[in-house]
């Protein structure tokens, strides 16, 4: 508490101005940071605010589209799109085997190949014969599923689906390795982190590369049963009104 004789008076100005300025100044600074935390909260409720009616117009969207549309259509459409990503995807997985295979063919063997060098070498071979392959393979099984589907020839289904289970086991293995090898490199470079010169350090070029080709591998087998399922929900309506 501040008695009478602590306080300034006329006699010494410069005392008293800053008195008089502190004092004034702390309701001013306290008034500053209430609105600058009121902006804050209205801002965050103005975001909140959009998200929610962002979200509302999308479910309502999501429900004109359905009554407009039937099961089959829908299921068509996410036939076509999963569809496409998967070819897509399984396109970039062999471009990036095949170019890391002719990299590490190319350089010496203590060399590791980065992401951009394979980007290189994606851009001059765009169409690899692996490339090719793997998307004629996977066109003609997505098309070959659904013609047996249609013609209800249930060993042809059988064994396109078959196969892609194959392919969805392998893409499982291939993405879920190299996303443990990459979750590992991960650990090692916190470990690095303390450590200013490490005997063996973690490879960011390999990391990178190992984790971008995870995701890609991952996608790819994330897209098959969903693929499997809307072809299903499209031609099932067929095969039993046989």
């Amino acid at each position: 508490m501040f008695s009478g004789q602590q306080l300034p008076t006329l006699w010494d100005p410069q005392e008293l101005f800053f008195h008089l300025a502190i004092w004034a100044g702390v309701p001013a600074i306290v008034m500053a940071v209430a609105a600058a935390l009121l902006g804050v909260i209205k801002s965050v409720q103005a975001w909140l605010g959009f998200g929610r009616s962002v979200v509302q117009g999308f479910t309502a969207t999501s429900q004109k589209i359905g009554a407009w549309t039937t099961r089959e259509q829908r299921a068509m459409v996410r036939w076509v799109i999963f569809s496409v990503l998967a070819v897509a995807f399984s396109y970039m997985l062999a471009v990036i085997v095949e170019s890391l295979a002719r990299i590490i063919a190319a350089a010496p063997p203590d060399t590791v190949p980065t992401l951009q060098e394979v980007v290189g070498q994606a851009s001059v071979t765009p169409w690899p014969r692996a490339a090719v392959w793997t998307v004629a393979i996977g066109v003609f099984g997505i098309t070959g599923l659904g013609i047996a589907s249609i013609a209800d020839l249930a060993s042809a289904r059988r064994f396109v689906t078959r196969l892609g289970g194959l392919v969805w086991i392998a893409a499982w293995i291939f993405g879920g390795g190299l996303a443990v090898a990459a979750i590992c490199m991960c650990l090692g470079l916190l470990v690095q982190l303390g450590n200013s010169n490490p005997s063996n350090p973690v490879p960011l070029p390999l990391l990178v590369t190992s984790a971008a080709t995870s995701l890609v591998s991952l996608a790819l087998a994330q897209l098959l049963p969903r693929i499997l399922a809307a072809n299903d929900d499209v031609f099932a309506p067929s095969r039993t009104s046989r």
